[in-house]
Order: structure tokens, then C-alpha cells, then sequence
């Protein structure tokens, strides 16, 4: 096991010990209320030490049915041993113990409950003679009575000195008052008034009973005491007061944080005080008195049923206290725990008095941080060990503590406690603390968990070394949850505990935090995790699932982002796994890389395109209805082969990829989109075959014909098409909300389902129906699947389902992906499709199209290979222009809509050496844009140069194109048209 580094050996970090620590006194505080316990069966002690992992409860007699039920569904290990006595003998005994030393007229320093319950510690303030005397006395009680003449009183933690040292105002528990010296502690309500919660022994009996804060000694009282000294049945007085507010303070439950004395005088940090809680002997607490501050590492040593300390007896009209020795029912011993980033032995410094005991937040290395957890009052120190502070002229140090619990503090004055958050304010009693759930507090952190996003996805890793994410039905990768040993202790690091690797930021850091945001759901409290030198945030998302050849692949993506508390993938649950403490330290043997970070293209030539965009659109539908024209210019331009407005076709394919670029962050025009989108569904509803299919292509001039239906250039519908257009419709639905975006989606998707969802082979689509006669009279079914459409179904399939939350388009994308996954080869490369028996692979040609897209739709590491095997095979050179071309056919023209597919590749994926293949590529597309021939210096040209040949029978010309602008546009900025 490593050093903790600030946490108690043999614990890794804060979070270990204090949510097993939490376990331990959940079922202590069960186990200590059951049913069926007598006056002599029954609890008599607790360790809930978390050092020793295990709940010990110390049982007189039987243990009882209801018992053996807490302990067998508790959350923490629990070792029950033999007690001598229960918890009420040893009250008993306790006062009888106060009684007999009164009568005889001896001092006692305290009365202490063996934790075992095997005893009474009772250290006499006197001499050997005096011990003896009492010994003798109490030797027929029927309990063991530990009798020693080295007791010493202890220092009530009040100051007398007229030197105030902290400015805060009294509004929140930790601040400084006077006279004498003492520290506020929490609010809370008795009969509905709002008081200040604080030590009796402040106030000096028939002294002045107002009190003032340290900031403004000399002005107005904040408050006074409103409560009477109260006592236990025995007729032993409890440590605690409380202070109505005069008019004009406010009392809030807020606790002030920081150094005190220790540090500077003020402090401008406050946290909330979130919930009440009853702390158990081994715990581990801190107090946050306004001489100490924040000062934690301070573990309970046991119950004291009374205790001394020297409290103030009178004042003279001059202001000077005199003291005496006083008794107290009822308080909690405590001592400092130093550790190696805490070497400082004091638990306590006069002027705590009355200030606040608390549990710090798992989240916070075991110190106070966004939430803190009431738990008691502070009371008096130790005399043992304790010395003049060196900070202070006045002040004692002590190395131990005595606080009053919170549930004595509410019964015994009838009150309540005011907890809160930043969503609100409660009153809670004191038979609520322990039951209370820890609504609005920020979840435990355990030393083993998978990390889920709130959009279902869950971070995981590969052996390769990189970070992804799965889909919502897989656990995910359980991570070592470690504080980081390069730091001060406030930040973490995730190690893999399959492939002992750890989660590294681009940076090169290791190292995190976890910020707790505001959550809707009152039972969750969700973190971001932020790496505090790039200001930027995980971000995961949900994979896709592929059924082919008995196997399932889940894969997703981990990326770095900037920090967005309200976006889903980067919102995340820590999912404990086992107990939370992991029997071994594990050993990072390597890194876990997250993509690296590619640079956008320059703004102005993304402007550019977007203005070629615009202007296109505009050439025929300036408003309402109508489709650009896919490719203008050169090789399309206005003559004898294409007539006086040049080649006209609009194509859907074009007209899809359009939309998505023009919804982009960059450059955003949601109405022309809007106004795109609307001529997609017009075409689809005017159809004259109204079934919710798309033709291939529409003419511009005029879109609308005289009788209402569309002007079809292309009347073929091909599966891909309607997929496109699906996807289209699906971000316009994200985007604006529209429910006919919605339902164009879902009648592209149900012509999918009918026309072309295949049982052959490993299933997925097949190609759609063909013209053959020009009129969409004759229409041939395609028996053929093509990776291409396949890839386009799934991703429209599966956005689908995002926007509709009918998880049969799900499933069906899950089957479309199964088919793309099945055409992969062992060299990465995927097959072109299938032939008309829809079982043969069809390796004639292999287009850059279906290796790009497969990673961009599904951003899974085997279509890494994918992409990687385009980039090589298919990288094509023409002059001072570098990217790729269709297919191997041609490689001496650069196909640039292909380029702008890897880019986005690249840019999706952030490999290792991905920034400067990106950089190439962008370098070619935007020196396309400004020079090309045929170009107007903002849209981009189709090819390098006339007549790149597909292998297919087309060819690519340079001549602008809508598709290949909307790409680069997309690229140019990191989007991906196949994920919403």
C-alpha cells in the first residue's frame, strides 16, 4: 500500500476513510437503537475506527434477532464481541461514580466509558490518597472502576484575553465573539425563532449575556443568550447555550473556513452546512473554531460521561474573568491524528469555544470543502501536552478536544438544526440526524468505480491505450480511484485496473478533480471532472453495439472539452465497486491517452464557405421553399451540354450534409436550414408515390411545379439518400423542436424498415429501387447492400432513437452496424458491400467514403483502421494539393470532399500524430478554396482537377459542389454529421 499522503495509514486518500467511516456509524447508530436490548443485553460499545476496516460492537448477553438482521445487510464488516456491561449499566455507574467523588469531596478530571465497555476510566485531581479513597468507595458497584491519581482539568476553550483574532461576522458558525473569546456554532430553531447554537461556558454566570463580534468589538451586540444552564438527571450541567439574533443579524447554516490562528486573522471562504449527523468513537472530525480554523485529522477517543474544565466563575466591572473548575455531563474526547501533510499536533486553541465539530466531505481529503456535516460543539481542551500557542500571547494549544454531540445539544435545549444548500434550507431534529439521507451533499468517492455519464454512457478503455466510452448495457472499466502523489492532496487519478494505466489529459496531467454540480434529482449529486490547468472537462459518449459472429462490440468516445456542467456526456456518477478499499495498491505501468486536440481551420475561411453556402441556397429560393444546385461552375457551367443555367440537378445526399453543416456552433444559420429541411419534407409529402420516400435529386428552377409536386431530376430512391435525409431531419428536430422534422424522420425510417431491412447474410439494408425508365414508372428493387447505406442507416437509426426514445430504432441500428462490422478485412479496410445475392462481399472497388464514415458514425477503434488504411492506400498527390482520392482508380487527383472526410476523421479521433496529418489536409482545403480553377474563393471545388475517375463510372470534375463545402465545413470545425 502507498503513503496516503494526508490520510491515516493504511488509506489512500480522505475519501476512503471518510465514506467507510460513514458505513460504520450508519450501522453502529442501527445496531445501538434496536429493538429487543434490556437493561443487561444489549449495545455496550462501538469502535468505528476506520483503520480497522471493520465495524466492532461490544454485545452483552444474546444478540438479538433484529440485530443480526442490521448486521447482515449493513454495509460495512462487522465484529461483535463479548461486553461486560450495556450502555446503560455503564451510565448508571457513571453517575454513581460523580456522586461518590462528590461526597468525599474529590476532584475528578473526567469519567470515561472503556470503549469495550469493560470499564470506567476515572483519573482523579488530587493525590494517591485520594485515588485510594475512591477506589474504595466504588468498589462494590458491580462495574470495573479505573481508578489513577494523574488527572489534570481540562482547559475550557473560552479566552479571556482582550485579543480578538479573526474579523468574520457572526452570521455563520467558526466566527469569533466576546468577552471572554469563544467561537459561534451552528443555527438552528427553538419554537420557531432562530437562535445561534454555542458553549455555556462563554458567558459568565450573572455577567453580561449579550455578545459581540471580534470584527467590531466596540459596536453593537449581535445577540444574547436566550437559553438557561441546563442539566442532565443527574444534576451535571451540559456545555451549551444558545444566542437569539438582535435585529438586523441573520443567522445562516453556514460554517466560515480557513486558517484562524494558525494562518491570517480573516477569512473570506464559508461552506454550507448540509446535514446533521451523530459521530461514534474512532471517527475521525474537525474543528472549526475561529482560533483553530480549519483543523481536522482529529480522530475520537471515546464517551465521556462528565468531564472538568476550568470555566469563568465572575468578571469585575473591568472586564476581568476570574475561573474555577466546573463539571460537564456529556461530551466527546477527541485527539489530533498528525499526518505527513498535517504535522501539527493541536486539536484545539482557546477561543474555540462553542465553535463547530463537523464531518468533512468524502470529496475533500479530509478537509471542509463545498459541504460540511454537523456533529457537535466544541467544549474544552486537554490539559495533557498543552502549551502556550506560539501565534498567540494569550492563547493555549491542546492536543486534545471535548465536544458536545449534536443530539444532546437539540434535546436538551428542545431545538432543531438549520441545514442547507444552495437549493434550499430544512430543520431537522434529533432523532433525524443519523436516518437522514445525504440529499444535496456530494457523493461519497470509493476507491474502485466505473464512471457513468448521465447520457448513459460509461468511460472505459482498450488495450491500445486510448479512452472510450460504452453504451449504457455494459459496466465499463472499473478504475482505481488514487489520490494524485504529485500534488497537495486535492486532486485525483483514474488507473485501470485491467491494464494498470492511468487516464492522461492532453497535457500530459494526470491528475483531476471532481466539481459536484447542481442536480434536478435531489438523491444525486453529479461531478464534472475538470483538469484545472487546461480549464477543460472529460466528456464521453454512448457506443454502438454490433451482433455478427457471436460477438458484441460496445465502443464510444472519451474526449477532452471545455467545461460544460449542463452537457449530459460530461455530467457523471461514481458507481462504487466491492467494498470501496481495495486490498492492494495498483501500480500505473502506462498511460490511457484521450484524442488529441486538432485545430479548426481559420475562421474566415470557414466564413467563406459558409457564404458560398448561403449564396447558392439563395440562387433560387431567396425565401420559403427550394434547393440549391450540387455544382456550379467549370465543367457544369452554363453551354451547349447543360443549357443557359449549367447542370441543375440538386441532389439529397448534398442537400442533407448542407443542413448539418449549416447547424454547426461556427457560422450557424438555422433558418436557411429550417428553410432546406422544410423543402425535404415538401418533396416527401408531394411525392406521387406519398409513402415517405425521397428522390435522389430535385431540380431548383422551378422546385415547385405548376401542379404542386416536386421537379424530380433523379427519381431513383436509394437507401442511403433516405438516410441522410433522415439524419437531417432528426438535427433539425434537436435543433429547433418542430414535431414535422419529427415525423419526416420517422416516415424516412419506416420506407427504410419496408423497402430494404434484409435477412440475408449478416443482414443490414439493401440498396433501394432504381429508375430504369427516367419517370419513376419503372422501378427496380436493388438486391445489393452497400457498406455506405448500412453505415448511413445506423446512424440514423440510432439518432432516431435518441429523439424519439423508442428503442427499436435502436436495436435495427445495432443490426445495420452489425452488417458494416462484418465487411472489415484484416487489413482494416472495409469491402465496398455485396452483390445482388446479398452474401457475397463485393471487393471490385473500395471507396474512401465507407472507411472515413465508418468511424465517424460509430468512433470505434477497429474502424481506426479503417481510416488509417484510407490515408495510406488511397492518398493522392496533384501538384502542390495532398489528400485522397475516391478510390485506388485515380490517385492522381485529390477528391476534396473525401479530404474533408478523413479531416473530420481526424479530427474526431486525436490519435497520436493526428494534428499534423490534420494539418495537411486543412493546408489543401483551404489553399483549394483561394485558388482553385473554377473556384470563387470561398466554396470548395469537387476534385483537384477534371476527370477524377471513381472506378464506378463516374467522374469528379473542378467545379464547385455544395457536398464537398458543407464537408469542409463540417471538418473545419471538428463536426460530425452522423452523431447529433
Amino acid at each position: 500500500m502507498t503513503n496516503s499522503l494526508g490520510s491515516p495509514v493504511p488509506f489512500m486518500s480522505w475519501d476512503q476513510v471518510l465514506n467507510l467511516q460513514d458505513r460504520m456509524n450508519e450501522t453502529a447508530y442501527a445496531l445501538q437503537k434496536s429493538p429487543g436490548q434490556s437493561a443487561d443485553q444489549g449495545v455496550g460499545g462501538v469502535d468505528a475506527s476506520p483503520d480497522k476496516r471493520h465495524l466492532t460492537v461490544y454485545w452483552r448477553g444474546p444478540v438479538t434477532p433484529q440485530a443480526r438482521a442490521i448486521i447482515a445487510t449493513g454495509r460495512v464488516a462487522v465484529e461483535v464481541k463479548p461486553a461486560a456491561h450495556t450502555e446503560g449499566q455503564l451510565a448508571d455507574a457513571a453517575a454513581r461514580v460523580r456522586d461518590l467523588a462528590q461526597q468525599a469531596g474529590i476532584g475528578l478530571e473526567h469519567v470515561k466509558r472503556e470503549t469495550d465497555a469493560s470499564a470506567l476510566s476515572v483519573p482523579v485531581i488530587g493525590t494517591d490518597a485520594d485515588a485510594r479513597r475512591l477506589r474504595e468507595a466504588v468498589a462494590g458497584l458491580g462495574v470495573a472502576v479505573h481508578v489513577t491519581s494523574d488527572g489534570q482539568s481540562s482547559i475550557a476553550l473560552a479566552d479571556p484575553g482582550a485579543y480578538p483574532d479573526r474579523e468574520n461576522d457572526p452570521s455563520a458558525a467558526g466566527a469569533q465573539m466576546i468577552r471572554p473569546i469563544c467561537s459561534t456554532g451552528f443555527t438552528g430553531k427553538i419554537n420557531a425563532s432562530p437562535v445561534m447554537f454555542t458553549a455555556d461556558h462563554c458567558f459568565v454566570p450573572g455577567g453580561k449575556q449579550d455578545r459581540r463580534p471580534s470584527s467590531d468589538p466596540y459596536g453593537p451586540a449581535f445577540g444574547e443568550r436566550v437559553t438557561p444552564r441546563y442539566s442532565d438527571p443527574y444534576g451535571v450541567p451540559y456545555d451549551i447555550a444558545a444566542i437569539r439574533p438582535f435585529p438586523g443579524t441573520a443567522f445562516e447554516p453556514k460554517m466560515w473556513t480557513g486558517p484562524g490562528l494558525k494562518g491570517e486573522p480573516g477569512t473570506t471562504q464559508k461552506t454550507w452546512v448540509s446535514s446533521a449527523k451523530l459521530p461514534q468513537s474512532g471517527n475521525y472530525v474537525c474543528n472549526g473554531g475561529s482560533r483553530s480554523g480549519t483543523t481536522c485529522n482529529i480522530r475520537v477517543t471515546g464517551y465521556l460521561d462528565s468531564y472538568s474544565a476550568t470555566v469563568p466563575a465572575s468578571e469585575t466591572s473591568d472586564g476581568v474573568i476570574t475561573y474555577k473548575s466546573g463539571t460537564y455531563s456529556s461530551g466527546w474526547q477527541s485527539k489530533k491524528v498528525p499526518t505527513l501533510l498535517d504535522r501539527d499536533p493541536w486539536a484545539g486553541i482557546t477561543g474555540d469555544s462553542g465553535g463547530p465539530v463537523v464531518l468533512a466531505d468524502p470529496n475533500d481529503n479530509g478537509s471542509p470543502g463545498q459541504y460540511v456535516t454537523a456533529v457537535g460543539i466544541v467544549s474544552s481542551g486537554g490539559s495533557r501536552g498543552s502549551q502556550l500557542c506560539t501565534t498567540s500571547l494569550t492563547a493555549q494549544c491542546t492536543t486534545s478536544m471535548t465536544f458536545v454531540r449534536m443530539d444532546t445539544v437539540l434535546r436538551t435545549l428542545g431545538a432543531t438544526i438549520t441545514v442547507g444548500t444552495p437549493w434550499g434550507t430544512r430543520d431537522i431534529g434529533p432523532g433525524d440526524m443519523e436516518l437522514l439521507p445525504a440529499t444535496k451533499v456530494p457523493q461519497e468517492l470509493y476507491d474502485r468505480v466505473t464512471v457513468r455519464a448521465e447520457n448513459g454512457a460509461v468511460l472505459g478503455s482498450v488495450p491500445q491505450g486510448r479512452a472510450i466510452g460504452t453504451d449504457p448495457g455494459r459496466p465499463g472499466t472499473v478504475w482505481n480511484l488514487q489520490l494524485a502523489l504529485d500534488t497537495s492532496g486535492t486532486t485525483h487519478s483514474l488507473i485501470d485496473e485491467t491494464y494498470h494505466r492511468r487516464l492522461k489529459f492532453n497535457n500530459g496531467d494526470h491528475s483531476f478533480n471532481f466539481v459536484h454540480i447542481p442536480s434536478a434529482d435531489p438523491n444525486k449529486s453529479p461531478v464534472i471532472i475538470r483538469n484545472g490547468p487546461l480549464n477543460a472537462c472529460l466528456k464521453v459518449s454512448e457506443g454502438f453495439r454490433w451482433f455478427g459472429s457471436g460477438q458484441m462490440l460496445v465502443s464510444g468516445v472519451a474526449t477532452q472539452e471545455p467545461c460544460n456542467q449542463d452537457d449530459p456526456g460530461q455530467r457523471f456518477t461514481l458507481i462504487p465497486q466491492g467494498t470501496g478499499l481495495s486490498d492492494e495498491y495498483v501500480e500505473a505501468t502506462g498511460d490511457i491517452s484521450l484524442p488529441e486536440d486538432v485545430p479548426g481551420a481559420p475562421d474566415a475561411s470557414l466564413g467563406a464557405a459558409a457564404s458560398f453556402l448561403a449564396k447558392t441556397h439563395d440562387r433560387y429560393a431567396v425565401s420559403g421553399l427550394g434547393v440549391p444546385q450540387s455544382y456550379t461552375g467549370g465543367h457544369f457551367a452554363p453551354g451547349a451540354e447543360f443549357g443557359p443555367d449549367g447542370y441543375q440537378s440538386s441532389f439529397t445526399y448534398d442537400n442533407s450534409v448542407m443542413i448539418a453543416a449549416l447547424l454547426q456552433r461556427k457560422n450557424r444559420d438555422v433558418a436557411r436550414a429550417t428553410r432546406l429541411g422544410d423543402s425535404l419534407l415538401y418533396a416527401q409529402a408531394h411525392d406521387k408515390v406519398p409513402d415517405g420516400r425521397i428522390r435522389a435529386s430535385y431540380l431548383p428552377n422551378p422546385f415547385v411545379t405548376a401542379d404542386g409536386t416536386p421537379y424530380v431530376g433523379g427519381f431513383s430512391v436509394y437507401t442511403g439518400n433516405m438516410a441522410w435525409a433522415g439524419m437531417a431531419f432528426s438535427r433539425l428536430y434537436k435543433e429547433t423542436g418542430e414535431q414535422r422534422f419529427r415525423e419526416g424522420a420517422l416516415k424516412a425510417a419506416e420506407w427504410i424498415q419496408t423497402n430494404a431491412a434484409d435477412s440475408r447474410g449478416l443482414g443490414g439494408y439493401t440498396g433501394g429501387w432504381v429508375d430504369t425508365g427516367g419517370t419513376g414508372d419503372a422501378m427496380v428493387r436493388r438486391e445489393w447492400k452497400a457498406t455506405e447505406h448500412n453505415i448511413d442507416v445506423g446512424a440514423f437509426f440510432a439518432m432516431l432513437a435518441q429523439v424519439t426514445g423508442d428503442q427499436t430504432w435502436k436495436s435495427r441500428s445495432d443490426n445495420a452496424f452489425a452488417f458494416v462490422r462484418g465487411m472489415q478485412a484484416d487489413d482494416g479496410r472495409l469491402w465496398t458491400g455485396t452483390g445482388t445475392d446479398g452474401v457475397t462481399q463485393n471487393r471490385d472497388s473500395v471507396p474512401e467514403d465507407v472507411q472515413t464514415w465508418s468511424y465517424l458514425a460509430t468512433l470505434d477503434p477497429s474502424f481506426s483502421r479503417s481510416v488509417d488504411w484510407a490515408a495510406e492506400h488511397l492518398a493522392a498527390t496533384d501538384g502542390p494539393y495532398r489528400g485522397v482520392s475516391f478510390a485506388k482508380a485515380d490517385t492522381g487527383k485529390v477528391w476534396l470532399e473525401g479530404t474533408a472526410h478523413l479531416l473530420a476523421a481526424y479530427h474526431a479521433r486525436g490519435a497520436a500524430g493526428d494534428r499534423d496529418k490534420a494539418a495537411v489536409l486543412q493546408d489543401t482545403l483551404t489553399r483549394i478554396q483561394a485558388e482553385a480553377p473554377n473556384g470563387d474563393g470561398q466554396g470548395i471545388v469537387a476534385a483537384s482537377s477534371d476527370g477524377l475517375a471513381t472506378g464506378e463510372g463516374d467522374i469528379y470534375y473542378a467545379s464547385l459542389h455544395t457536398g464537398a463545402t458543407a464537408w469542409y465545413l463540417l471538418a473545419g470545425q471538428g463536426g460530425n454529421p452522423f452523431r447529433l
